[in-house]
């Protein structure tokens, strides 16, 4: 069993250019490793799957590893959960 606490971090939030990606990278391992289940739970949760301005594969990732257990003949669980409306914050 794995924990790692991430956080992202690009040029519009931290001025780094390029940006730093181990999150998403970290993301894709824990996916493509996953045995039993993949729990995501995300307030910004977006990703692509070749179209869109989302630069991110993650969905294409989650959906690699159902096509895996499905030929593999065994029992997988996704689970995504994510707000209807995402609090946020304006500074004035």
């Amino acid at each position: 069993c794995k924990c790692q606490i991430i956080r992202s971090l690009g040029k519009w939030s931290g001025g780094t250019s390029p940006a730093e990606i181990s999150h998403y990278e970290a993301w894709v391992s824990a996916i493509s490793e996953a045995q039993e289940y993949i729990y995501i739970e995300q307030q910004y949760f977006i990703s692509n799957m070749g179209e869109g301005d989302a630069k991110n594969r993650i969905a294409e990732a989650i959906l690699l590893k159902a096509r895996q257990a499905i030929e593999n003949g065994k029992p997988f669980r996704i689970y995504i959960v994510i707000p209807t409306i995402v609090e946020v914050e304006t500074i004035s």
